[in-house]
């Protein structure tokens, strides 16, 4: 059985481990940002679609090639998902219960842009 998802999105990752934020995820320029909650819940949900079927290509190809396997590809990339979610989580729900600061203490930065 194949799943096929009819898609047309760009989504840039950007990987740099000399870099302290390793890994940016971001979209071209030209590309609109999302001007409300709604929006922003749609475009996030589609690049985790098209993030996991480059992945599903990713690993296709390497198994097909006998580059790796794919159970073992698979394996991998669930503990990942799995320990970094967690981590990422938790280090919010950490701030979260840490974080007390006053109205005026708090900037809005949903309109601004990089180099502002």
């Amino acid at each position: 059985m194949v799943i096929f998802i009819s898609m047309k999105n760009i989504v840039i990752v950007d990987i740099d481990t000399e870099r302290k934020d390793a890994v940016v995820v971001g979209k071209p320029a030209d590309i609109p940002e999302p001007t409300s909650l709604e929006e922003a819940k749609v475009m996030v949900d589609l690049d985790i679609k098209s993030l996991t079927e480059a992945l599903v290509t990713l690993v296709a190809a390497s198994h097909i090639n006998n580059f790796a396997d794919k159970d073992g590809l698979i394996k991998g990339i669930n503990n990942r998902l799995l320990e970094g979610v967690k981590q990422y989580t938790d280090m919010a729900d950490a701030t979260q219960e840490t974080v007390d600061a006053a109205d005026e203490d708090v900037t809005d930065i949903a309109n601004e842009k990089e180099g502002d």
